[in-house]
């Protein structure tokens, strides 16, 4: 992973933050070495807080990602170079 990206453990650990009264009991994910560092990393960020809660910036984070919208396919006809047909995923 570069600087910018983040594991899907990462988000996953972040909407258990953002969602659950109780983040610790996601199971073992939480405590694992991966959730630990997971967490620190967040905490560092700003993204959550002392309590494991999310913090306003997590929350916009968290709402970031959950307004992404979803992957459009595009369909190519391989006779034609220069044409090309785009198809939204309702319409496949």
């Amino acid at each position: 992973m570069t600087e910018n990206e983040v594991s899907p453990l990462m988000i996953k650990i972040m909407l258990v933050c953002y969602a659950f009264a109780e983040p610790s009991d996601m199971g073992t994910e939480w405590h694992s070495p991966a959730g630990v560092e997971c967490r620190k990393w967040l905490l560092e960020q700003n993204l959550i807080g002392p309590t494991q809660r999310a913090t306003k910036r997590g929350e916009a984070w968290v709402k970031f990602i959950c307004s992404t919208p979803l992957p459009v396919h595009k369909w190519i006809l391989p006779d034609r170079e220069n044409f090309d047909v785009c198809l939204e995923s309702s319409q496949v």
